[in-house]
């Protein structure tokens, strides 16, 4: 069996290419995410956040305590289709470092991008059942754990063909911690209706998770997300008022159905992930 990673290293180094840079693995808004070498001799992956922008010294303590608590309960987690959090630690420069296991493969947006075309149907029928069993474990929890954050970019497949679902809105919450604003981890093109209430309130379920995969089955298909030809601040208004759009023309009656109880207005309507698993779409 595979040694699990040990969390318990004390000290860790960057790795560097050859021309002595740090080995970049990916770039997202509020991180960059590089290679990393422990003292327990296990390669890693480093999600370094610059701790700026907040308003005062307090807020940027709450934001790390929020995180670490976070942190503790995602460390717990053991499944195939998720990745293994193992730390988190704060460093000089006002700087937060979240340690991962090291995936090797790439995001579904990039294989997208690398391939030049959008996935086929039998790709994302084997996807997105592995998706539907990662969320069902996490939303069978007790307490619920959410992802927040669905979306093409953080869905990777490793070399071998295993969805792993990474990232969590982890460093989004610390930015909106730190800034004393609403806790918002979503992406707007991935947010569901009832994210955008009136009263501010901003309240993540496990139909929020839902309605950001069926977006992201959208995006397998379009190599973009639904509604993206619009400007990001129209997106709730067109939510709220009007369908999703549809599949691309050919897409067979199993998956448009499929979609479609994925991305449901309302929330008690809409499709939990159990039910999901049971569809005939993956099946």
């Amino acid at each position: 069996a595979r040694p699990s990673l040990d969390p318990a290293f004390s000290s860790w180094h960057f790795l560097l290419d050859g021309d002595g840079n740090k080995q970049l693995l990916g770039v997202g808004g509020f991180g960059k995410v590089y290679k990393a070498f422990t003292d327990k001799r296990q390669t890693v992956a480093v999600k370094i956040v610059r701790l700026e922008g907040a308003s005062s010294a307090r807020l940027v303590d709450e934001a790390i305590e929020k995180e670490n608590a976070e942190i503790s309960v995602l460390k717990a987690i053991r499944h195939p289709n998720i990745v293994q959090f193992l730390k988190s630690e704060r460093i000089k420069k006002g700087k937060l470092c979240i340690f991962t296991e090291l995936i090797s493969g790439h995001s579904l947006s990039e294989l997208m991008q690398l391939q030049r075309r959008p996935f086929d149907e039998a790709a994302v029928r084997d996807f997105s059942k592995q998706i539907c069993t990662a969320l069902n474990f996490l939303h069978s929890r007790s307490p619920v754990t959410l992802h927040r954050d669905i979306k093409c970019s953080n869905i990777m497949l490793t070399n071998e063909g295993l969805i792993k679902l990474i990232d969590f809105g982890l460093a989004k919450e610390v930015f909106a911690t730190m800034r004393s604003t609403k806790t918002e981890c979503g992406t707007t093109y991935f947010k569901a209706p009832e994210l955008y209430n009136e009263d501010g309130r901003i309240v993540y379920s496990p139909k929020s998770d839902v309605w950001a995969f069926g977006c992201s089955v959208f995006e397998m298909l379009e190599m973009q997300p639904p509604n993206w030809q619009l400007e990001w601040y129209r997106i709730p208004l067109r939510i709220q008022r009007h369908d999703m759009p549809q599949l691309p023309a050919g897409t067979s009656a199993l998956l448009r159905d499929f979609y479609g109880r994925c991305v449901k207005r309302e929330p008690r309507r809409r499709a939990a992930t159990a039910e999901l698993l049971e569809h005939e779409f993956l099946q």
